[in-house]
């Protein structure tokens, strides 16, 4: 008998809310020099949380629409930009440190 696959992939939390995301909203807090910057990262971050609202209320729907073989497609593009993301934070990372950059 055959069983739904029910492992899981976690790409969508670490991207959405994981180390990166963490350090990007500090860096843009730190920098902020007025009130008008503190209002921009506000709305920046209000934006963003809505649109991700938006595509994961929208999700259930667009798996219907794409299928299985859709989604295993978007599952392993989404691996590979995740790779990408930190194969460039290392060359980055080692740049600086070897003052390459």
């Amino acid at each position: 008998m055959e069983k739904e696959d029910v492992s899981f992939s976690p790409l969508a939390m670490p991207l959405l809310s994981g180390l990166g995301s963490i350090a990007v909203v500090i860096g843009f807090g730190c920098q902020a020099a007025s009130l008008t910057d503190h209002m921009v990262n506000g709305v920046a971050g209000f934006l963003t949380a809505l649109s991700a609202y938006v595509i994961l209320r929208v999700a259930s729907w667009l798996n219907k629409f794409i299928g299985n073989s859709g989604m295993t497609v978007i599952t392993r593009m989404m691996g590979f930009i995740a790779l990408s993301i930190v194969v460039q934070f290392v060359i980055n990372g080692l740049g600086h440190f070897f003052d390459w950059v």
